[in-house]
């Protein structure tokens, strides 16, 4: 079953709103197959007189996109282009797209929800205006703690006085911690702070006290927990006027977010002897830095010399047992290695790929590897989902890698008689290929499981004999070892088979190579019948 595309929230159709920094929401993609990692698109674009939304999204300049969402909201940032960009905008229009982690649409209609207008009322707003800005709402972030961050809008030299109190607490604690301070400004914001720009002396962090650190019940965040956080404020001029503004609630988890594992995936397979490569990327917060970084180094800011820390252990283990009621093998990794990254830095090691080699396991059979995230005391708060892979003895090995070529993974092409290419490393001797068979099948869309389209029957399903250049032509071998194979036995000018694709249609193929096993290699090692499953979509002509 193919799921629903998002539903957007808020602002709700034809939403006459206030806010210059509205926080966009939307419902999560459901009934999505296990493993299944959404991250969505958020597009806006300008409403100009006339227009109806559709094509004002479809045609019009693009106000924000923003890629890689991996929650169901988003708040506009100061930071971000401004609505009123558009002067002569009449409203404005929004879309989610929901994305799976291989960046392919997720749900039917393409990923795509339905869509939103909103406009802006025609009424002036408050006279100023205090907003949240950094953590972005519902982010994860590494830092122990964070700078909280909010900025007052419009900046005004003729403000003398702000005293501001920050109101914090941790999801499910009823105990809300306070931190009031009070900063004068004798030449306003800008100048009485030595700072270069009305942006800068716009923000205030409302977690650092007037010794300049951040506040002492903040420095010992629990990883893996939610914090919620808003701020009261009362702006004083130099006339004596005084303008209370507040902040709407805000929150962020102290931590990281789910890993992608991506090595050994599941159900892979490996030889025993051979040694086993771990891999997984942690994805990066919505804004990992605050913008403005280079202020803490401002003598006269109100939060000078303050910085945070970030660091992370993690803990791989390995089980014979999907319960992993016994572990195998294990391993902790701390990162960075020594020491902590700090505040403006980009935690490169957090966020890469990270790859680290155990030693060869010659035990053979099913296992089961996790990740663990790790909190100051090595104790687990966050567990990984469960990747199986099996181990097979020396003797039953596939001995070879067979990468596709052409068409490539997800490849759009405009030929109606597409071409089939395939790469394969070590060489071996093309005289002991007895044959092959390729087998193609049409989607009901691109983001359909492979495993429910190899349930129905093929719409094309050939095998050949032989090993002739009319049947499997081979080209050299390139630098890393692979010799590219053209399947010339279909969709040929020669060739006895020919499939013809159709415009916009999406399809799964795969294709089975047979050899003597005893004969294959010149090592004269034995080979068991090697097999690739590859996705790709065909649009015979190229997209206007």
């Amino acid at each position: 079953m193919i799921p629903d595309p998002p539903s957007l929230v808020s602002p709700i159709d034809n939403e006459i709103i206030n806010n210059p920094f509205p926080n966009f929401i939307w419902m999560p993609v459901t009934n999505i197959p296990p493993g299944t990692i959404i991250n969505y698109k958020l597009k806006i674009c300008p409403i100009f007189d006339g227009q109806a939304p559709r094509t004002a999204i479809d045609n019009n300049p693009v106000l924000l996109e923003k890629n890689n969402i991996q929650t169901t909201s988003y708040l506009y940032l100061p930071s971000d282009l401004p609505f009123s960009y558009f002067a002569d905008a009449v409203g404005f229009v929004w879309q989610v797209q929901a994305f799976n982690q291989f960046n392919v649409p997720a749900t039917r209609n393409d990923g795509k929800s339905e869509l939103g207008t909103f406009r802006f009322s025609s009424t002036k707003p408050t006279s100023m205006e205090l907003v949240s800005v950094y953590p972005v709402n519902n982010d994860t972030i590494p830092w122990n703690p964070p700078h909280l961050i909010v900025k007052f809008s419009p900046y005004s030299d003729d403000i003398r006085n702000i005293n501001f109190t920050l109101r914090f607490r941790k999801e499910g604690s009823p105990t809300e911690q306070v931190l009031t301070r009070n900063l004068n400004f004798p030449s306003g914001p800008m100048n009485s702070q030595g700072l270069s720009s009305e942006d800068k002396a716009s923000l205030l962090f409302v977690n650092v006290d007037d010794t300049r650190n951040i506040v002492s019940w903040m420095r010992n965040l629990e990883e893996g927990s939610k914090y919620f956080w808003s701020v009261t404020a009362d702006i004083i001029k130099s006339n004596g006027e005084s303008i209370s503004l507040s902040t709407a609630q805000s929150s962020f988890v102290y931590g990281l977010r789910k890993p992608q594992l991506k090595s050994p995936a599941n159900d892979s397979t490996i030889t025993a002897g051979s040694s086993l490569k771990i891999k997984w990327q942690i994805p990066q917060p919505e804004q990992l830095n605050f913008n403005h970084t280079d202020v803490l180094q401002s003598s006269g800011f109100h939060a000078y010399g303050s910085s945070s820390n970030a660091s992370a252990k993690f803990k791989v283990e390995f089980s014979k047992q999907n319960s992993f009621d016994s572990i195998y093998n294990s391993q902790i990794y701390r990162f960075p290695f020594t020491g902590n990254y700090t505040t403006g830095q980009s935690c490169d090691s957090l966020f890469n790929e990270i790859s680290k080699t155990f030693a060869s396991i010659t035990d053979t059979g099913d296992f089961y590897w996790r990740l663990k995230y790790l909190n100051s005391s090595d104790e687990p708060y966050f567990t990984s989902d469960v990747r199986k892979f099996k181990i097979n003895p020396v003797t039953s090995i596939s001995c070879f890698e067979m990468n596709v070529q052409i068409p490539e993974r997800y490849a759009t092409i405009n030929n109606t008689k597409p071409r089939f290419s395939v790469s394969i490393k070590p060489q071996f001797r093309k005289s002991a290929i007895t044959g092959g068979r390729i087998k193609i099948w049409s989607m009901q869309s691109r983001s359909e499981l492979p495993d429910n389209v190899k349930s129905r029957t093929p719409l094309l399903d050939t095998k050949f004999t032989g090993n002739d250049d009319n049947k499997l032509f081979a080209f050299s071998t390139d630098m890393s070892g692979f010799t590219r194979y053209d399947l010339n036995f279909i969709n040929r000018d020669t060739s006895a088979v020919t499939f013809n694709a159709d415009t916009n249609k999406h399809y799964l193929w795969n294709f089975t190579l047979n050899f003597n096993k005893d004969s294959i290699r010149a090592d004269r090692m034995p080979a068991i019948q090697i097999s690739l499953y590859q996705m790709t979509e065909f649009f015979p002509f190229p997209l206007k």
